[in-house]
């Protein structure tokens, strides 16, 4: 049933069926040009947004599912599945201007378009910081913030609504969080010697915004080396103004994390670090 095409509002229900073989043949379609086309190359085909959503769910062999889309002048700006509402990013120009588009989440990160969003990634800890990027956030309600990590002690804070709690993350729960950044924030006034959230962070090709201190200090850097950005520990104007920089800057985001991606390969990669070992060992031992 439909009213595609008319002057009323357009909307049309369609089912949508997994079959083994066919029979017969196929007739003229008045729509375009009906043809079998492999499912290796499915998505290589012009299809709307919606049609994406659909067709993984589909090649997911899911045995149900339910699908709504909403257009709007030709943009899906709704999606619901199984009466659950899928989440829409604003996308950006390369000046970190919103362009007044969106797009669900998933299909944000499979293109690579620049979008509103900030991944926070510590531990709901007051020596880690969070209370800093919740106040962050308060003052700037047209950025998504979301935090990953356990929560350890009891808080009266009031969460702003743009932050969301994504709780423990491990694995590729966790993998997928840092792909999907934009940049990852640690905000600990915890001196640490080696935080393990930048190399974590830098296989993904993600920067790091980090307290001056500690580890952070050394592994972050400064100047034309560096690979993130850092703050004044427990001052929070100058976390502000670093989430804000690399926030309106997407470009130098994505300078700074191909940068992290690098640092990671040639001083912290497995094979490096096994020959450092050896070579203190060999010093020690043989002098």
């Amino acid at each position: 049933m439909s009213d595609m095409g008319t002057e009323k509002e357009a909307w049309e229900y369609m089912c949508l069926y997994h079959i083994e073989e066919f029979k017969g043949e196929i007739k003229e379609c008045d729509e375009g040009v009906l043809e079998w086309v492999d499912k290796e190359k499915i998505l290589d085909l012009d299809l709307w947004e919606g049609d994406r959503l659909f067709l993984r769910y589909m090649q997911e062999r899911r045995s149900f599912f339910s699908l709504k889309l909403v257009y709007e002048e030709g943009n899906l700006v709704q999606a619901v599945v199984d009466g659950k509402d899928l989440e829409f990013f604003d996308i950006l120009d390369e000046n970190g201007n919103k362009t007044g588009k969106i797009k669900e989440r998933s299909l944000v990160h499979e293109d690579g378009d620049i979008h509103g969003t900030v991944h926070i990634w510590i531990r709901r800890k007051t020596e880690k910081g969070y209370d800093l990027l919740v106040e962050t956030a308060r003052k700037h309600p047209e950025i998504q913030f979301c935090l990953a990590g356990a929560k350890r002690e009891d808080t009266n804070i009031a969460f702003p609504k743009n932050v969301r709690l994504m709780g423990y993350l491990k694995g590729k729960e966790l993998e997928s969080f840092i792909k999907n950044a934009r940049l990852v924030v640690i905000p600990s006034r915890c001196y640490e010697g080696f935080p393990m959230a930048i190399l974590e962070a830098a296989q993904f090709g993600k920067p790091c915004i980090g307290p001056d201190h500690g580890g952070f200090t050394e592994i972050i850097g400064k100047g034309e080396n560096a690979i993130g950005r850092l703050f004044e520990p427990n001052n929070l104007n100058d976390l502000e103004k670093q989430v804000l920089t690399l926030w309106n800057q997407p470009v130098l985001t994505e300078e700074l994390g191909r940068k992290a991606y690098e640092k990671l390969r040639k001083e912290y990669s497995s094979e490096v670090v096994y020959r450092k070992w050896d070579e203190l060992f060999t010093k020690i031992l043989y002098g």
